[in-house]
Parts: structure tokens; sequence; C-alpha cells
């Protein structure tokens, strides 16, 4: 084998093994869309964005799960972590779509504060155009 070709097949070889062995690790994981990723992520948000503590947060996320579809949850999480891509969604352009999370998110809010909290809309949150 020329020295050039062994310079170039050598990495190669390299980086498909370790590709196929990424990916077969990746199989021993469960799916990171699962429920208990989705509840973790929301209530994890939920801390940054809500006057609530670990524990309100995690209520919220239990609230996000129970009551909101799949796309609903996406573009709450999108909308904190990539708002552009979160704006391409259709339910952005959705204005009863929007209604409907800004209420949860009240509601959720509420029902998970300890006394005296302050409620999201107060804390800055504008009603949906």
């Amino acid at each position: 084998m020329s020295e050039c070709l062994r310079r170039v097949f050598i990495p190669l070889v390299g980086c498909t093994l370790l590709l196929l062995a990424g990916a077969a690790s990746a199989e021993d994981k469960p799916p990171l869309s699962s429920l208990a990723d989705q509840k973790n992520l929301i209530a994890g948000l939920c801390t940054t964005q809500f006057d609530l503590d670990a524990a309100g947060c995690a209520c919220v996320a239990q609230h996000a799960l129970d009551e909101l579809d799949d796309n609903q949850r996406a573009y709450l999480v999108l909308s904190v972590l990539q708002p552009p891509a979160a704006e391409k969604m259709p339910i952005a352009q959705s204005k009863e779509e929007l209604t409907t999370l800004f209420n949860f998110l009240a509601a959720a809010h509420d029902a998970c504060a300890p006394a005296g909290a302050t409620p999201p809309a107060a804390a800055g949150s504008a009603t949906p155009q």
C-alpha cells in the first residue's frame, strides 16, 4: 500500500469504526423524545422562565404531559431553546393554538405555584396577538 493511500485509508477506517460504535451504543439508550426526557426538559426550562421552585416546575411539566399534545410540547420547548425554529412550526401561525398554550401556562403556573407567586402574565408574558 502506498504511503499516500495508507494516510487516507487508516483514518477512514478509524472514523467508520467510531461511527458504528456510536450507532450501536445509541440503540441501547431510550430515545431522547421519551416522556421522561420531555418532562425533565420542560421542568428545567420552567425554572428559567417562571418564579417556581423545582417542585413547582415538576408540577408544570407533569401538567404539560397530561394536557398538551406532542406538537404543543415541542413548540413550548423550541420557543425557549430555538425561537426561530419554533416560529417555523405551523402552530406558531395559529392564534387559537397560541392562545391555548398561553392559557395552559397561566393555569399550570397557578395550579403549581405556592401562595404569593407572580402569575406569568404579570412577569412579562403577553397574550398572543
